[in-house]
């Protein structure tokens, strides 16, 4: 079986182009993360912009995050963007909460944003809280959790009723 050179040749040109492409295209992005401090892959660029990810707000929420100090990983934030949730809200709102001292994890923050709330609204409600009743950053965050566990029981209710009418 004889090979031809140039079609070989012709072949690893094309693929080194398209690499080089794919290269340019996310090198700005890419360079932008790394001097951020919050090192984003030029392969998980490439695989955000497969699935159909704004691949600019990710990078973007997770400097503004890191340079918060809270270090996030991209899988999460990517997550949260597929779910339709709002991924710059969550992120600004756990900004928020870092320097107004109230301790708010990504995860309630996607809890209360996939269900159809604001949660920068939420955290406003509770820092007004705090400054109007003299609380303390602990009390602040347990009044928000229970909230928070009140409105889940709630859906979580109505997921169970929903379910018995159907049954």
């Amino acid at each position: 079986m004889k090979v031809h050179l140039p079609i070989v040749y012709i072949l690893l040109a094309v693929i080194a182009i398209v690499f080089l492409i794919l290269f340019i295209k996310f090198f700005g992005l890419w360079f932008r993360s790394l001097l951020s401090g919050a090192p984003v892959g030029i392969a998980r660029l490439i695989g955000m912009w497969l699935r159909k990810v704004n691949q600019e707000m990710i990078v973007d929420s997770r400097v503004m995050l890191t340079k918060a100090g809270i270090p996030l990983n991209t899988d999460l934030l990517e997550t949260h963007y597929l779910a339709r949730g709002n991924v710059l809200k969550v992120c600004m709102a756990l900004f928020a909460a870092i320097k107004a001292n109230i301790l708010l994890t990504f995860q309630r923050a996607e809890a209360i944003d996939l269900s159809g709330r604001d949660v920068l609204e939420n955290l406003d409600k509770i820092s007004k809280t705090v400054l109007e009743k003299g609380l303390d950053a602990g009390t602040a965050f347990e009044i928000f959790a229970l909230l928070l566990l009140m409105y889940l029981q709630r859906l979580t209710d109505l997921k169970v009723e929903r379910k018995r009418k159907v049954i």
